[in-house]
């Protein structure tokens, strides 16, 4: 009797054999799997860039929109006047071309946290004519004369009896087109 052993019908665990199948079939899943997750890790990260840039973008549109459109001094080159730097910038055309391998705050200290970025922005502006006054109030043809004479402190009642309407409609028209300041151009990036 002690040669015989017994041997149950139901085994537990598993063979070598079927360990090492298990491993080889996991392994050959892996290898299709893992470039999907690599890929889905680095392009994780595209949208946190795409929002610094765009903060970047929206920090230096804000200063530039804060100038005047037109030199104060009257001496406009169409970019930045010769020794200006950008703290100096009196107006939005300064900026034009201007070129930063490095991101900078207005005083012109870098930004080490946006280290990899440039800035470089383009001025663009067209004049666009308006055939019609704000709210079609008038046509331009018929009024533009009237607001040349106003620029010269012409008063209400003297286009009245000039140009006809009312004094209110001398003093509406103008008053529509607000501060006359940059209301006529469009800026837009390239």
């Amino acid at each position: 009797m002690l040669g015989h052993c017994y041997v149950p019908n139901n085994q537990q665990g598993i063979s070598l054999l079927e360990l090492i199948v298990t491993i080889i079939v996991l392994g050959v899943g892996m290898v299709g799997v893992l470039p999907l997750m690599i890929q889905t890790v680095t392009h994780s990260i595209d949208p946190i860039l795409q929002q610094q840039a765009n903060a970047i973008a929206q920090s230096y549109l804000e200063e530039i929109l804060a100038q005047h459109f037109s030199d104060p001094n009257q001496t406009e080159t169409g970019s930045a006047e010769f020794g200006e730097i950008r703290a100096t910038f009196d107006d939005v055309q300064d900026y034009n071309s201007l070129p930063d391998t490095v991101v900078r705050d207005y005083s012109g200290t870098s930004i080490s946290a946006f280290n990899g970025y440039a800035v470089t922005v383009s001025v663009n502006f067209t004049i666009r004519p308006m055939f019609v006054m704000p709210y079609m109030t008038a046509y331009t043809k018929d009024v533009e004369k009237a607001l040349l004479l106003r620029k010269y402190a012409v008063p209400f009642s003297v286009l009245t009896d000039a140009f006809g309407h009312d004094d209110m409609f001398w003093y509406r028209l103008e008053k529509s087109f607000g501060r006359n300041k940059h209301s006529w151009y469009h800026s837009k990036r390239p």
